[in-house]
């Protein structure tokens, strides 16, 4: 299912709703962050507890939150969302259509393979993982070089289901899909409130 989330300056998420959300989405969280008009990212994150503390260490400053349930490219660190670019920041709720059929069709010319290398290694990403999300970054990373037209990368963008693009340049964010607000955050589904209004026990995240 995952669970993505766009929380402004002082706003975070509490313990309750992070183990919410990681009891549904248990493959890994990630994290993109705003200071002073820079975008930074970190994923891989696997302890939840570490998470929160995270997010609440970032309260003054603007998030997109990410926990994945992996639905495709099976369940690797590598493969956590948020995805980079040297333009554009990409987390996602959803599953692209037929992302493995587009995948051949592109890795069928060589020089898309020659580019999909070059771009793993700018941002230190496994070459040999994929999912449809790493996928749809790169296909961003090809229409900054103008090797194929952003139109077409944002028309595939609004099939994946519910996704949140950052644009670095202009520091702005898209949202793409249904959401939820609440509190003047917003999120792709109500997973975070699963035990929000419960006691929290050890045993709850067994």
């Amino acid at each position: 299912m995952c669970l993505l989330a766009y929380l402004p300056k002082n706003k975070t998420m509490s313990l309750s709703e992070v183990m919410s959300a990681y009891y549904g989405n248990r493959d890994g969280m990630g994290i993109a962050h705003e200071v002073n008009g820079k975008w930074f990212v970190e994923k891989g994150i696997t302890n939840p507890e570490e998470f929160q503390k995270k997010i609440e260490t970032l309260r003054k400053h603007r998030k997109i939150v990410h926990f994945r349930a992996a639905s495709s490219g099976g369940i690797d660190p590598d493969l956590t969302h948020p995805f980079e670019t040297r333009k554009f920041i990409i987390a996602q709720n959803g599953t692209l259509p037929n992302w493995e059929n587009l995948q051949k069709t592109i890795f069928m010319l060589n020089p898309m393979q020659i580019k999909w290398v070059e771009y793993n290694q700018l941002f230190n990403y496994n070459p040999e993982k994929i999912s449809d999300t790493k996928l749809i970054a790169f296909l961003l990373y090809l229409a900054e070089e103008d090797t194929i037209n952003i139109d077409k990368v944002l028309e595939i963008i609004s099939k994946a289901g519910r996704v949140a693009l950052i644009v670095k340049e202009v520091n702005k964010i898209l949202w793409f899909g249904d959401r939820k607000e609440d509190n003047e955050r917003v999120f792709s589904n109500d997973s975070y409130k699963f035990y929000a209004n419960r006691r929290l026990c050890n045993s709850d995240w067994k």
